[in-house]
């Protein structure tokens, strides 16, 4: 299973965490919201994107892909986590951090 990335922020109040969201949401973190709302905690914001694959490659001791087919899954597996770092790069050019997520 691939996942792009999922960070979770502590906001000290909601102007902030829908700020935070809004940030998220223009790099491409649609899949973004607030989890709770907590006195010690703040508001705590989910960010995530909406970049997900899965699938079986094997059951029990038996193999279900031929090599072949398993290097077109590598490689959109690779193509999807270099999707999640350009969403996450793009989250930090919008937060104003200079250092980038290199692949």
């Amino acid at each position: 299973m691939v996942t792009g990335p999922i960070i979770h922020v502590s906001a000290l109040n909601m102007r902030s965490a829908r700020k935070i969201l809004t940030l998220a949401r223009e790099s491409g973190m649609k899949h973004s919201g607030i989890l709770s709302i907590n006195k010690e905690k703040g508001v705590i914001v989910e960010l995530k994107t909406g970049i997900r694959l899965t699938h079986l490659l094997k059951v029990g001791s038996r193999t279900l892909l031929k090599e072949e087919e398993s290097r077109e899954i590598v490689e959109v597996a690779n193509e999807s986590l270099l999707e999640g770092k350009e969403k996450l790069n793009k989250l930090r050019e919008l937060l104003g951090i200079q250092t980038r997520i290199t692949y």
